[in-house]
């Protein structure tokens, strides 16, 4: 109880690395570890920044409990962060096949398809992210940069239009509809677009180009 209260202070107060080492002496010297347990430092070790480490303990815990949808999503995520795309692809896949109506774990397969230049199988995922979470701006904007990337630009024009005018995706949004609008030479249009591209992030540089 004492080392559970110790590691709940230590991170309240940011210090992961330390809540992470207290918590590792709840591991049993043998036997089967509590996946939950595993789970907990895992976390801790991805706030602390140990990506290694944390994909380590989900590894331990998938070998242990491979039903478990939200331990592959997990694992995928930490893979993606780390640059490795071919494990995220098949946790990912993994995480969709065992829990298929989990909207996240669709969308985070999505992104991946889309960074393997796959739009046709994105395409799919991300429609049942925006459709289970229309309030949601990156689900549209997901799905119409997949529709952009397959080459069915009315069908991207119309998601970047939906979410052209939320905070978080009003950037992204007239970028394309900028590039849209260039494809269909309407310069005037396209140059709005851009501007309003400028306004909201003006530290991205494709806007500008």
């Amino acid at each position: 109880a004492t080392l559970t209260q110790l590691v709940a202070i230590y991170e309240e107060s940011g210090q992961f690395t330390r809540a992470g080492d207290t918590l590792a002496k709840e591991l049993p010297t043998s036997g089967r570890p509590p996946v939950a347990l595993l789970n907990r430092l895992a976390k801790l070790a991805y706030k602390s920044g140990d990506l290694e480490g944390a994909l380590a303990y989900l590894a331990h815990a998938r070998d242990l409990d491979p039903g478990n949808a939200l331990i592959h999503y997990l694992f995928g995520v930490i893979c993606i962060d780390l640059k490795l795309p071919p494990e995220a692809t098949q946790s990912l896949q993994e995480a969709v096949r065992l829990d298929p109506n989990n909207p996240y774990y669709s969308y985070a397969l999505g992104a991946v398809r889309l960074q393997e230049k796959n739009p046709d199988d994105a395409i799919p995922l991300l429609k049942k992210f925006r459709d289970a979470r229309p309030d949601d701006p990156r689900g549209g904007f997901a799905l119409g940069v997949a529709y952009f990337d397959a080459y069915r630009l009315d069908q991207a024009r119309k998601e970047f239009e939906s979410v052209v005018n939320q905070p978080e995706t009003r950037a992204g949004a007239c970028l394309y509809l900028g590039r849209l609008a260039v494809r269909d030479d309407k310069l005037d249009e396209a140059a709005d677009h851009l501007r309003r591209a400028i306004q909201a992030n003006p530290s991205v540089p494709e806007p500008y180009a």
